[in-house]
């Protein structure tokens, strides 16, 4: 069995704050760590960019779970904005 904690995930986007658009949270400052892999195929789906393999290939960042911590962090501080939602 692999160790989680270096297993790499693909991470397709690091965004904001931006207000949420959709869903009980509508309005709120939030955070996007946009993963990929998504075994869903919805026909509303507007991230088809984390769900085609083809493309999570050609954008995706594979990093480990610190690493992508870390890159949320650099983010946020450096933007110079803050909120605890994610």
């Amino acid at each position: 069995m692999s160790d989680p904690l270096t297993k790499k995930i693909p991470l397709i986007e690091c965004f904001g704050p931006t207000l949420q658009g959709e869903g009980r949270t509508i309005g709120q400052q939030t955070y996007f760590l946009r993963f990929g892999d998504c075994d869903y195929r919805c026909t509303m789906c507007d991230s088809i960019h984390a769900v085609d393999p083809i493309q999570i290939k050609k954008n995706a960042q594979w990093l480990t779970q610190e690493e992508i911590f870390s890159t949320y962090q650099a983010h946020r501080f450096v933007e110079g904005y803050s909120t605890d939602w994610v």
